[in-house]
């Protein structure tokens, strides 16, 4: 068997015998190289270290190529590099009499290297015979018993084409709805904001865009507070600082926040725009619940005058989401939760990812100052028009009443009562889609009234949508309103089961409507009992409602003559 000796070039058997004496030795270093997530380990071919050589100089290519390629496989990969490096650094395992045992028992080894040493004078004499006894006996050059089994640059270039091909199987793989959860979750965390009294104003989400703490929201989300602050997945609160870009009309800000780098978790951006069909994952707080993830797809894309295209989706969008990541699912953000209308089935909308990049900051200024000039005059203005447009509602004038209604919001879009208000007058106009979307804009800026969403109910009510309704109510009941608003919201609901024919849930709201304000419920449950043909029951819950004060219920007796006892 032959072996490939390297650096004996040169040498008769004669001289490497001698150079062997002094100190000359075969070594071998070995190197590892990782395809994936496996680590090969691998010898080198036989190296020849002549006397006074450092052996490391040879080994330097070997421990670059396993510092670099060798390191990533799992578990092997830090093993075999680190085991590699020291053998290597060592001068290499020495092999010396292995390959001299092989060369012996080959015969291509002189037995005594006394014989080289006895008579130099006459080797220097026979110099031209030794030259043609030298290309004799030279060394041929060989392949080991401890051979390699692929040459270095063949394993080279493997390890680039595989490193290649992960890295593209990487960019271009999806993660699971669960997988982005974990990823994207850490970024995404509840914006709180206040006014100058630290008066709670409204609330939303953002994210994180770079490792210095930046962060990306709705400009409605923030505009006009004094005072904001975020609350991360792990519940730790962060004052935001200052604004450093804001895009209105984009409905995008950047701000800086006080906290550590260590806590920052950026998203990407995605580069190319979101294509109609492709699917989506959102990750957002509705009503201040954190971590709340909803996925759908690109329904379209819609040109906006101001914004150019904007991106439709499909995912579940509720109060409190805006200013949300839209993830594709390589994780990178495709878009930002902007606004939505609960009347259509899923029509959610969000600004592309790509405008974020354009907010490219200028100068740095607190928050604190940044909505601060002019509010108090246009917050007064606004107020004063919002005086006007009550009157008008109160002698039933409800045109002029959304004239000023939209007055004031075209000073201050941070009021929820005007958008409430002029939600009023649409619906007593018959304009109920406009009424509808002036309730969710009352619902954006404070989620948490029951009055916003018993209103919506009423709306949805007229549009005969008694789903949406009974959704609506349910949240009113949820926030426990004052006894008169609780009583409502039950009644409006068990209507609206009523509408339904479920009868018998009805009945079971109109029973507590009972217990929280008798005259009311006791002439709803008694027109109900009128409607399913029930007249005892019936006479008996209004006389009783008008005995307790209710003047329909004294009005409805009085018009057909029955008498009250």
């Amino acid at each position: 068997m032959t072996m490939k000796i390297i650096g004996i070039d040169g040498l008769d058997k004669q001289r490497l015998a001698f150079e062997i004496e002094k100190g000359g030795k075969f070594v071998i270093f070995q190197y590892c190289f990782s395809v994936i997530f496996m680590t090969f380990k691998r010898a080198s071919d036989i190296y020849y270290i002549p006397p006074q050589k450092k052996a490391v100089v040879d080994s330097l290519g070997f421990s670059l190529f396993s510092f670099l390629f060798g390191w990533w496989g799992v578990p092997w990969g830090p093993i075999y590099t680190i085991g590699s490096l020291i053998i290597n650094f060592s001068g290499g395992k020495d092999v010396t009499q292995e390959v001299v045992s092989e060369l012996k028992r080959s015969g291509e080894w002189f037995t005594s290297t006394k014989e080289n040493n006895i008579n130099n004078q006459n080797i220097d004499q026979s110099e031209e015979k030794g030259k043609v006894d030298n290309e004799k006996k030279t060394t041929k050059p060989p392949a080991s018993h401890i051979r390699n089994t692929t040459p270095f640059l063949w394993v080279f270039i493997l390890s680039i084409i595989f490193i290649v091909i992960g890295t593209i199987i990487y960019k271009y793989q999806n993660l699971s709805v669960s997988d982005i959860s974990k990823k994207i979750g850490q970024s995404v965390f509840v914006i709180n904001c206040f006014d100058e009294n630290m008066e709670p104003l409204k609330s939303g989400s953002g994210f994180f865009v770079n490792a210095q703490g930046a962060i990306v929201t709705n400009y409605h989300v923030i505009e006009g507070a004094t005072y904001a602050e975020i609350i991360t997945a792990q519940n730790k609160k962060y004052t935001i600082q200052n604004v450093l870009a804001g895009d209105k009309e984009g409905d995008l800000i950047l701000l800086s926040v006080d906290i550590s780098r260590r806590e920052v978790k950026p998203l990407t951006i995605e580069k190319s725009s979101p294509e109609v069909g492709e699917k989506i994952v959102v990750i957002s707080n509705p009503l201040g619940l954190q971590q709340t993830v909803s996925e759908g797809i690109v329904s379209a894309m819609r040109p906006v005058k101001t914004i150019g295209n904007i991106v439709q989706i499909s995912a579940p969008i509720s109060p409190g989401s805006s200013g949300a990541p839209v993830v594709n699912l390589k994780g990178h953000v495709i878009g930002v939760v902007t606004f939505y209308f609960s009347g259509g089935q899923n029509l959610n909308f969000a600004i592309p990812g790509d405008r974020i990049k354009k907010l490219i900051p200028a100068t740095s200024v607190p928050l604190s100052n940044f909505f601060q000039k002019n509010i108090n005059e246009n917050r007064q203005l606004a107020n004063s028009y919002i005086v006007n447009a009550k009157h008008y509602v109160d002698i039933g004038n409800f045109n002029l009443a959304i004239e000023f209604y939209s007055r004031a919001i075209s000073i201050d879009q941070t009021i929820a009562f005007a958008y409430l208000g002029r939600g009023f007058a649409f619906e007593n106009t018959n304009r109920l889609n406009e009424a509808i979307n002036d309730y969710n804009n009352a619902i954006a800026l404070e989620p948490r009234s029951a009055v916003n969403y018993t209103f919506r109910g009423n709306a949805y009510m007229k549009l005969n949508d008694y789903i949406s309704a009974i959704n609506d109510y349910n949240m009113a009941i949820g926030f426990k309103p004052e006894a008169d608003g609780l009583a409502y919201a039950y009644m409006q609901r068990g209507i609206a089961y009523e509408n339904l024919k479920d009868i018998r849930q009805a009945f079971m709201d109109y029973e507590i409507v009972i217990r929280l304000d008798p005259k009311q419920g006791y002439y709803r449950r008694g027109l109900s009992y009128q409607g399913l043909g029930y007249y005892e029951q019936a006479m008996a819950d209004i006389k009783q409602a008008a005995r307790l004060g209710n003047t329909s219920a004294q009005g409805y007796l009085s018009q057909k003559g029955i008498p009250l006892y």
